[in-house]
């Protein structure tokens, strides 16, 4: 089983994943996200680093999971456009940028169209 600690930082009014990238638009998140973030914020650091991904094997816990559109899955593998993947935590509909995801599994060595991936807070 993975487990990958994800790191974000507040700039400005926004948040963003901690991650090594080339653009700064590759990095937005989706509001929702955003104010998810700024509730885990309670010191008003500006720093949340008590987010994981856990890779699910056997038994699958559904509170949590990520989950992504075949159609985005499949445009994703087979064109370079960049585009607005959409992804499913918990049954609640949020947006990533292809590049961010792209991001993640390099980073990371996630393979989310394989694995099952469960976001937790510790």
């Amino acid at each position: 089983m993975k487990l990958v600690q994800l790191t974000f930082k507040k700039i400005g009014n926004h948040w963003y994943l901690d991650i090594e990238h080339d653009n700064p638009q590759d990095l937005i998140l989706d509001p929702v996200l955003e104010r998810f973030l700024s509730r885990l914020d309670s010191l008003n650091i500006g720093i949340v680093d008590n987010v994981y991904l856990v890779e699910q094997t056997g038994f699958i816990e559904p509170e949590g999971l990520l989950q992504f559109t075949d159609e985005d899955l499949l445009r994703y593998f087979t064109t370079k456009d960049i585009f607005k993947m959409n992804i499913f935590i918990s049954n609640y509909h949020f947006q990533i940028s292809s590049n961010l995801y792209s991001l993640l599994e390099n980073k990371y060595q996630l393979d989310f169209h394989i694995s099952a991936y469960r976001l937790a807070v510790y």
